[in-house]
């Protein structure tokens, strides 16, 4: 249990370290889309511009190399991606 709450801290401090880098992409993309939430930019502009934070990122941050983080959290993406709508990645 500690261990789950010692990850769960460290996922938590992750998003709140990086909320001021994914503003400004947000901000970009909500001036992108059509007011009902139609998605102007391209697949391959999506694609491009994560790729891009993923690199800014991690220049800026210390990244958390643990394999049971990244097995929790890509469980958690590959339950999200099953039913997003749109494009897949």
């Amino acid at each position: 249990m500690k261990r789950f709450l010692a990850t769960s801290g460290a996922l938590l401090m992750g998003a709140i370290v990086l909320s001021p880098l994914t503003g400004p992409c947000a901000a970009q993309v909500a001036a992108r889309h059509a007011p009902h939430g139609f998605n102007l930019f391209s697949v391959q502009q999506d694609v491009d511009l994560g790729r891009q934070s993923a690199v800014e990122a991690e220049r800026q941050l210390t990244l958390l190399n643990d394999r049971t983080v990244d097995r929790y959290l890509n469980q958690i993406i590959q339950k999200l991606a099953a039913v997003a709508p749109g494009a897949r990645y």
